[in-house]
């Protein structure tokens, strides 16, 4: 590191003294005689510590960012999947509910997501004013095997 250190400050010095050589000198041929020389200067400043072995561009290793565990990523992305599945399914059973005519307060379907991805739907809640019909049609919708829970009994 501190030959890395010393190798920019030599550079920034060659800079500075290529730039105040370069006003100062006011004829055009000499002016770009001291220009080629000082450049030349520059490039040996620039490659000298690569050349000589002494400092090395170090690369990171992969090998540390391989061990990652991303097993809370999945768990936080099936949560998210499984609300907005839900949301979703609610949703869905509220227009058909309320296209029916009946009266429906609330809905919540309860998703559950298996390890292969595949979602399923344990049990419904409803409050509706007319919960037998409204279970019906859930039933209907989402199959005969499907529980319908009255909220208003809960």
């Amino acid at each position: 590191m501190e030959g890395f250190r010393n190798s920019v400050m030599a550079v920034c010095i060659v800079s500075a003294v290529l730039s105040v050589v370069g006003n100062l000198v006011s004829g055009s041929q000499l002016k770009n005689q001291v220009r080629l020389i000082l450049e030349l200067v520059l490039a040996v400043t620039v490659i000298s510590p690569f050349i000589n072995g002494k400092s090395s561009i170090e690369l990171p290793e992969t090998g540390l960012y391989d061990d990652m565990d991303y097993s809370y990523s999945i768990e936080i992305y099936n949560e998210s999947l499984r609300q907005t599945a839900s949301h979703n399914i609610s949703e869905v059973l509220m227009e058909q509910i309320t296209a029916s005519g009946i009266d429906c307060e609330n809905i919540e379907a309860e998703v559950n997501i298996s390890a292969d991805g595949s979602i399923s739907i344990s049990r419904v809640k409803i409050s509706a004013d007319n919960f037998r019909g409204a279970a019906d049609i859930v039933r209907t919708c989402l199959g005969t095997e499907t529980e319908v829970i009255d909220e208003k009994e809960e």
